[in-house]
């Protein structure tokens, strides 16, 4: 039951336009607009029928007053001006009907809501209510226009009688709103009509998309009324002297004034409700999805049902689209609704069967606890491996073998170790160049790779061979098996980087020529895939179109497999509108979901089978930014680096190598993003992992090594059927996985808990190394007894690449050098004492390099102690003494260096100050007091061996409470560092 007493109009009074540069985004902001503009037009507008009320009376009262005759044109003005009076007090009367400014309430439902009349009942009633208000400002308008003639034509209407005057005036209501019906006016037949059609049949919806168009072009006729009065009001004074020989005093001229300042000044009012009336006009005509708020009258609000979603976790960066195939949307809203205003609408629903059904609940995938055992827990990686140049392509085959490429065209297997990380089997200078393609064989039998040195390599997999070698007259960009097992062609295609040519191989036969699909696309080809369950291929060009086609099994033909034939009846074209391109397509294993990462960084989920598209999920740098703005995701500092990063990224020709990748389950997607590697549930439509998010790495290629035991259980594929068998039977991975769990609390895994560890290999930005993440963090690798620190790069990265003799005679120079580089231990006069400090060069070089460096060159000379916080520390070595300044020995910024041996677990550790990860420059501080909280966000570097009483000293000055810095100055005079030393 609906309470009368609550005024409904004062939840909108919440909306200001504080909210409006609030907003978290660009979305939220237009909806905080609309709902701003809406609620003052709802209130403005009765305002000005008042004004236009004031203002008539003042007219017609001034040509009463001042008439020196009676004559029938007077009559027929001054009736003109006292009907629009009478109109208004309709207008006013009819516009806060029934009482308590119900008419603004959020939905119409509030008229039966109380439960006294029926739904039917209250539905006529509205109707009615509404067009007749939009009736009597249709016969305001009229009355406006017959004003204006008669002021403006003085002589033909003075030759027209009274009684005709008011013919004149009905035939023009009833004409010009009929002629104005495209303006967004209603006639009173037209009024009536619909009105009648509402009695016959209230849930007609037709009805309710007439009155919604009438209603919100309402304040285009309130606007014409406006241009209307005001031309009347500059043109009556005129008219007065010379018709009615009038003449005015400075008091009348006053009058006249007022009225018009008032009619301008309801121009300005009534303008406002202009734009929110195009908003929803064009929401309604479903041009655009702006918010549901119909002008005019009534004002109600329909809260939308489409949320905003962050990053596809999905909250702000997922869409969810209508189709029977398609995934349920998420339910976490950004920014909800009032307290009240939910109160309300449940309410209003409890009580109306036709409203919307609201949407379903998220879908939860079951026993999703068991598929993430196949996933990979850890934050940062647990081993990485080298190659002598940068890393291009990484897969992983069915047969449990792992194949990384590089820039220099070397090609390695690898498998999982029994141990720890992975074991390397052989190496091959496979092409002379950078190697542009690798593919696996879907029964993980065969690998093709392809280089800018325009050739073509098949590898056996199995026997670690190549196979063949085959010279290609033109430049390729991409390979792909497209064969099932139970095929007798092993058929592998490759595209052209100048052409849109698709050109078919035989693996087997030494680069036998199959076919040529030359006129498919109209592009060079990006991307290929091949879905065995469908027995089809997919190709995706650089104009962004999609083309799907069979192999030489089925003559190279359009697939049957699928459930259309035409692509117009899919969304495959949403690439070619959105004007973007795909940069890797891959197909679940299931081969019911085909992913597309675009060249906008957003990635799109369809279902094969149709071809529709189920998900979008935004990862665009503006969409990191305005989540960066409205919710912190990193430090300003780190933040900034790292999209920095992203856009050299972007210009870089390793934008090209990022891909996507599905789990054994098809349940989960990964993908490398610039917080990390995302691991999303498509079906619940969450993150569930979210990998090396701390590393200073931008990773680029992903590959899934599953558990053994659950790939066993994943490699049973009825490829060609069309239908799947691989996800297996939940009580047998259940048991497979809990008989080999890893025991956590052994400090040497056994070998069938290796092998059933799930690990994710991936390659980053520039770096020639390949970074395995496992279910273990590195502290909990334990090496000659010490715990490697989260982070740390000791005992993670391994030397497995002999260095070349250049890197050689670098690290002798280096070695050479070092002793002038580093110091054992530093001296910093002060003003109030020495504060002798020893150093650890050996556990972080690169920090004790930068003081040591700064220190002879004199930088730290004159600096004061800036920051001092009693009990805690004291911070110096800005040399703007106003902690913002400083830089490196080498300019800008450089990296952390965290040792497990170095932790601030005592009083007197000198630590790196920053901003965040990575940040360090000149500023570092001294505790007075244990901080552990401080380990691994600070680097240290040494300890106070000397001189505690003079640190405490610096603690104990008084500062000023704002900024913590002292009243009086503690500067350091200079410091002295001493020869090379052993670490603490």
């Amino acid at each position: 039951m609906m309470n009368f007493a609550e005024y409904p109009g004062e939840i909108f009074l919440q909306c200001d336009l504080l909210d409006i540069f609030n907003s978290s985004d660009l979305q939220t902001a237009k909806c905080n607009l609309s709902k701003f503009i809406g609620i003052w037009a709802a209130y403005l507008l009765p305002l000005f029928a008042g004004i236009c009320m004031i203002s008539d009376l003042m007219i017609g009262i001034l040509i009463i007053a001042k008439a020196n005759r009676v004559s029938g044109h007077m009559i027929w003005i001054c009736g003109i001006c006292l009907s629009n009076v009478v109109l208004d007090v309709i207008f006013i009367w009819l516009w806060q009907f029934p009482s308590k400014g119900l008419p603004y309430a959020t939905n119409r439902t509030i008229f039966y809501s109380v439960g006294y009349i029926s739904q039917d009942t209250c539905r006529m009633f509205y109707y009615t209510y509404s067009y007749s208000t939009t009736l009597m400002c249709n016969m305001r308008v009229c009355a406006s226009i017959n004003r204006c003639l008669a002021v403006y034509m003085p002589s033909k209407y003075k030759n027209i009688p009274i009684r005709y005057r008011w013919y004149v005036f009905i035939i023009i209501v009833i004409s010009t709103g009929l002629l104005m019906i495209p303006f967004g006016t209603a006639t009173g037949w037209f009024t009536i009509g619909q009105t009648i059609r509402c009695w016959m049949n209230p849930n007609d919806v037709n009805i309710n998309f007439v009155h919604t168009f009438i209603s919100n072009l309402g304040p285009i006729q309130t606007i014409i009324v406006i241009i209307l009065d005001a031309i009347f009001v500059f043109k009556v004074r005129k008219y007065l002297k010379k018709q009615m020989l009038v003449s005015l005093n400075e008091v009348e001229r006053s009058q006249l004034r007022t009225s018009s300042l008032l009619l301008l000044s309801s121009i300005s009012f009534v303008c406002i409700s202009l734009p929110q009336s195009v908003l929803s006009v064009v929401n309604r005509l479903g041009i655009t999805r702006i918010i549901n708020i119909d002008i005019y009258i009534p004002y109600y609000y329909v809260m939308s049902n489409n949320e905003d979603t962050i990053g596809p976790s999905p909250t702000e960066n997922s869409k969810e689209f209508d189709d029977n195939d398609q995934l349920e949307p998420g339910d976490d809203t950004v920014g909800p609704l009032p307290s009240e205003m939910m109160q309300f609408q449940k309410d209003v629903n409890e009580n109306d069967d036709s409203l919307p059904v609201p949407p379903k609940k998220r879908k939860v995938l079951k026993d999703e606890a068991i598929y993430l055992r196949n996933i990979p827990t850890a934050q940062y990686y647990e081993i990485s491996y080298m190659h002598r140049n940068v890393i291009t392509r990484v897969a992983y085959s069915k047969t449990h073998y792992l194949m990384t490429c590089s820039n220099d065209g070397h090609f390695k297997f690898w498998r999982k170790a029994d141990g720890v990380g992975l074991e390397f089997i052989k190496h091959y200078r496979a092409h002379l160049g950078a190697i542009l393609g690798l593919s696996v064989s879907c029964d993980g039998e065969l690998a093709c790779s392809v280089g800018d040195d325009k050739t073509a390599k098949i590898f056996d997999v199995i026997n670690f061979d190549m196979i063949s070698m085959m010279k290609l007259d033109f430049s390729p960009s991409g390979c792909c098996f497209i064969y099932t097992p139970k095929d007798e062609v092993t058929a592998v295609a490759i595209s052209d980087q100048d052409s849109s040519k698709i050109r078919i191989f035989d693996a087997r036969s030494k680069g036998q020529l199959l076919h040529t699909i030359e006129n498919l696309h109209e592009a060079p080809i990006v991307c290929l895939a091949f879905n065995p369950v469908y027995e089809c291929a997919l190709s995706a060009d650089s104009d962004g179109m999609l083309e799907c086609w069979s192999g030489p099994k089925n003559n190279y033909n359009f697939p049957q497999t699928l459930k259309w034939q035409y692509k117009s009846d899919t969304d495959f074209y949403c690439l070619l509108a959105e004007k973007t391109f795909a940069f890797s397509v891959v197909f679940s294993p299931s081969g019911e979901i085909l992913a597309v990462l675009g060249a906008d960084r957003k990635i799109r989920l369809f279902r094969f089978s149709t071809g529709k598209l189920i998900r979008i999920y935004d990862e665009s740098l503006q969409q990191y930014s305005n989540l960066q703005q409205t919710k912190q995701l990193l430090p300003s500092m780190e933040f900034g680096r790292r999209l920095a990063q992203e856009k050299e990224l972007d210009r870089s020709e390793f934008k090209h190598s990022c891909n996507l990748v599905f789990d054994s389950s098809s349940n989960f997607l990964a993908y490398a993003t610039l917080l990390g590697i995302k691991i999303i549930n498509i079906i619940s439509n969450r993150v569930v992992r979210n990998l090396g998010g701390p590393e200073n790495l931008r990773f680029i290629q992903l590959a899934f090594i599953p558990p053994r035991s659950s790939s066993i259980f994943y490699g049973s594929t009825n490829i060609g059927s069309g239908t799947s068998s691989c996800v297996p039977s939940l009580e047998m991975l259940a048991m497979a996985n809990d008989s080999l769990t890893i025991n956590n609390n052994s400090s040497t895994p056994c070998n069938s808990a290796a092998l059933c560890t799930p690990v994710m290999v991936c390659t980053a930005f520039k770096k020639n190394r390949i970074y395995l993440f496992t279910n273990r963090e590195p502290h909990d690798v334990k090496s000659d007894g010490d715990t490697v620190t989260p982070g740390s790069t000791a005992e993670r990265d391994v030397f497995n690449e002999k260095p070349t003799k250049e890197e050689v005679l670098a690290a002798t120079r280096d070695s050479a050098t070092a002793a002038s580089r580093l110091a054992g231990s530093a001296i910093l006069h002060t003003t109030l004492g020495d504060i002798h400090i020893r150093l650890c060069p050996r556990e972080c070089p690169r920090t004790v390099e930068n003081f040591v460096g700064h220190s002879r060159a004199g930088y730290y000379n004159g600096h004061i102690f800036h920051r001092v916080i009693k009990g805690f520390m004291v911070q110096t070595g800005c040399p703007l003494g106003t902690g913002t300044g400083g830089e490196s020995l080498w300019g800008g910024e450089f990296e952390d260096e965290f040792h497990p041996s170095l932790r601030h677990d005592r009083p007197y550790t000198v630590s790196m100050a920053n901003a965040g990860p990575n940040t360090n420059g000149s500023q570092f501080f001294i505790t007075v007091a244990p901080t552990p909280w401080l380990d691994n966000k600070h680097t240290v570097f040494g300890r106070v061996i000397k001189g505690m009483e003079v640190v405490q000293k610096i603690s104990n000055i008084k500062t000023n409470p704002k900024n913590d810095k002292p009243l009086e100055d503690v500067n350091i005079i200079s410091v002295t560092v001493k020869d090379l030393g052993a670490g603490i």
